[in-house]
C-alpha cells in the first residue's frame, strides 16, 4: 500500500480530478470566498437575463470593449463590466492550467467541500497518511 502525506494526497487528488469534478471544487472554494472567481463562467443562455435593465447602447458597449464572441458556450463580467465569452476547449484549458494554483491554495483552506474524500483531506493534520484511493490510514492499518 501506497502511503501519502495530506499534502501529497491533496496534490495528487486535483491532478486526478476530470473537468467536472475540478470545477465543483473550484465553485465550492467560490461559494466560501470567491478566490477562483475568475475561473467561472455562466451559460450562454443566461446572457439575456444578466442583461435585463441595460440599454441597448449599454449592451452594445458591454460587447464592443470586452472579448465577446456570441458563439461561444460561457460568459462573464470582467473587471469593467465588460463581457468576455469562451468555449468549452478554453475553459477547460483554464482550469487545467490552474490545477497547482488550486492544489497549493486548498493546503490551507478552511472552508467545506462537497467531496467527502478531499474535505476529510482538508480537514487532516499534516501527519495524517492516506492511501491511493485517498482514505485515512488508521494507526492499526500501518502494521498491515
Amino acid at each position: 500500500m501506497r502511503k501519502m502525506t495530506r499534502t501529497d494526497a491533496i496534490w495528487k487528488y486535483i491532478n486526478e480530478c476530470d473537468t467536472d469534478e475540478l470545477l465543483n471544487v473550484v465553485t465550492d472554494v467560490n461559494s466560501y470566498d470567491g478566490y477562483f472567481d475568475w475561473l467561472e463562467w455562466l451559460d450562454m443562455e443566461e446572457l439575456d437575463t444578466y442583461l435585463e435593465g441595460y440599454t441597448p447602447t449599454e449592451i452594445a458597449q458591454k460587447c464592443q470593449f470586452g472579448d465577446f464572441n456570441i458563439n461561444d458556450e460561457y460568459f462573464r463580467f470582467d473587471g469593467y463590466e465588460n463581457l468576455e465569452s469562451c468555449n468549452d476547449w478554453e475553459w477547460e484549458r483554464q482550469l487545467d492550467d490552474s490545477r497547482d494554483e488550486i492544489a497549493e491554495y486548498l493546503l490551507d483552506f478552511s472552508g467545506s467541500v462537497w467531496d467527502e474524500k478531499l474535505q476529510a483531506m482538508l480537514d487532516a493534520d499534516d501527519t495524517t497518511l492516506f492511501d491511493e484511493d485517498f482514505d485515512e490510514i488508521l494507526d492499526d492499518e500501518d502494521d498491515e
